[in-house]
């Protein structure tokens, strides 16, 4: 029996990978917060793992998880950003989309070493506003950055994709490997603040640059939309988009996020500690990333003190009995 011809394209296309994605929910499939959020501002988390930049300024997101994707692709879900309040204070202030992506996660890129890895950020975006937009990486502690800029035509699906160089200049200072901050990725900048903004693109540079120097300003007036959707950055070239289980997504975004809400029937209730107190302990799904910050709503005996750590958390009613109605659980970056 004679063999087709093996070519890396046909091995991206057909193969069974590892886990090529670095970014978490590149296609929107999860939103524990809501699928319809209003008034985002400085690091308002929408879609699971991405969130808006406003970096200080009055500018203001409605999100929204729609259905209007890419025609006749994969894509079941999109976000959509709309200005909902019009930024007076662009250039002092810029805005953005973003992923922050965990050190864990950023360590097989190699940066600063002499075997360090290019990589390629891929995904398809759609404007109401004809323009310049931006996108790029930095280092958490801004030390490096890379900024991309390309043109969207309003209202039209564009993919876009391109490849940031291997950096084997030296490690930057404060580089996170670990369970903190490693890479802020811009998916897609909305307006230049200027002391972010730079003319020297598509190569590494020191300094913490955001946004090009062209960079249209999509926030100048209320009701204009963004989407975003099949959002990855991958080690090497870029591929086909990898498509993740729902649970897999679902458990990865829980790392970060953990929300459960109880209906009447089923909220979990507190043993007596003492007279005047009860206890009751919920495990997370997952193992988070960090001891998150809790908060919870009760039916009956408020939170007097609570107890976490990255597999589980407990809270001390102040009363012999405690119904807990819901529950959140925040370690984002």
């Amino acid at each position: 029996m004679a063999l087709s011809k093996i070519t890396n394209a046909s091995v991206a296309d057909n193969a069974v990978h590892g886990r090529r994605n670095i970014v978490t929910n590149g296609e929107m499939v999860i939103s524990q917060r809501g699928i319809d959020i209003n008034s985002l501002g400085e690091t308002g988390y929408s879609a699971d793992r991405f969130r808006t930049r406003t970096y200080g300024g009055n500018g203001r997101f409605d999100y929204d998880q729609v259905t209007d994707v890419v025609p006749s692709s994969t894509f079941k879900y999109a976000a959509k950003y709309t200005v909902s309040t019009a930024a007076t204070d662009v250039g002092s202030f810029g805005y953005s989309v973003q992923q922050v992506i965990e050190g864990h996660n950023i360590a097989q890129l190699r940066i600063g070493r002499s075997d360090a890895k290019p990589f390629t950020i891929s995904f398809w975006a759609r404007s109401s506003v004809s323009g310049t937009y931006s996108s790029g990486v930095a280092t958490a502690s801004g030390d490096i950055s890379f900024v991309t800029e390309f043109t969207l035509v309003a209202d039209t699906w564009k993919y876009i994709s391109y490849t940031v160089p291997a950096y084997t200049t030296s490690v930057p200072t404060n580089l996170n490997e670990t369970n903190g901050s490693g890479l802020f990725f811009t998916v897609i900048g909305l307006a230049s603040q200027t002391s972010k903004q730079t003319s020297t693109l598509d190569a590494w540079q020191s300094g913490n640059f955001v946004f090009s120097s062209n960079q249209t300003n999509f926030m100048s007036a209320t009701t204009r939309t963004v989407h975003i959707t099949g959002v990855q950055l991958e080690v090497g070239d870029a591929s086909p988009f990898e498509h993740r289980s729902f649970g897999e997504e679902l458990a990865a975004c829980q790392r970060y996020y953990f929300e459960i809400n109880w209906d009447t029937t089923e909220r979990p209730l507190g043993a007596n500690y003492n007279s005047s107190r009860s206890v009751c302990t919920q495990s997370f799904h997952v193992q988070m990333r960090t001891d998150p910050t809790v908060t919870s709503t009760f039916a009956v005996g408020g939170l007097q003190s609570d107890y976490s750590n990255e597999h589980c958390f407990r809270w001390y009613g102040n009363q012999q009995q405690i119904s807990v109605s819901s529950a959140k659980a925040d370690a984002e970056l």
